[in-house]
């Protein structure tokens, strides 16, 4: 499970502004890790996600027509995170976010990268990523990856 793990980034569909019953029963789960009732093998039971990196990112049907609202999908994404003592992060300020940003104006913010699927959000509309949205997304990555390095790397210092 995610317990062993310093970063974890979440994608989650979704459809007007509500991910996917999947990921939020999956993220609704992780309560147990919150309030301590799944003690673990070496007794800690509380706040097991506390100071971990999360990320988010989503895919969504479409503009305009009730099917958008990848924001908020993000940031229920990061409030889970935020009640568990993580750490969210986004996709950071740089040039690659600046060249999403003018290639695409839709499903791309700082909270986290979104894909949109398509004008009337039919699976047989289904296009492939973009350029700019891939590097986007290996922007987030990346980023998330340098947050939990340098985090665990500051643990490392504070334990020797």
């Amino acid at each position: 499970m995610c317990l062993e793990f310093d970063c974890i980034l979440i994608g989650a569909p979704g459809r007007q502004g509500g991910m996917c019953a999947e990921c939020r029963y999956f993220l609704d789960s992780l309560a147990d890790f919150q309030t301590g009732s799944k003690p673990t093998a070496n007794g800690t039971s509380y706040g097991m996600l506390k100071g971990k990196v999360g990320g988010a990112f989503t895919s969504v049907g479409g503009q305009g027509r009730g099917y958008g609202g990848h924001e908020a999908i993000l940031q229920s994404i990061h409030a889970t995170f935020l009640q568990h003592g993580m750490i969210p992060v986004g996709v950071p300020p740089s040039p690659v976010m600046e060249d999403a940003l003018m290639a695409s104006p839709f499903g791309t913010c700082m909270a986290g990268k979104a894909r949109v699927v398509g004008a009337d959000g039919l699976a047989s509309r289904l296009r492939s990523l973009s350029e700019s949205e891939v590097k986007l997304a290996y922007s987030q990555g990346e980023w998330a990856a340098q947050i939990a390095k340098q985090l665990h790397d500051a643990d490392d210092d504070e334990e020797s």
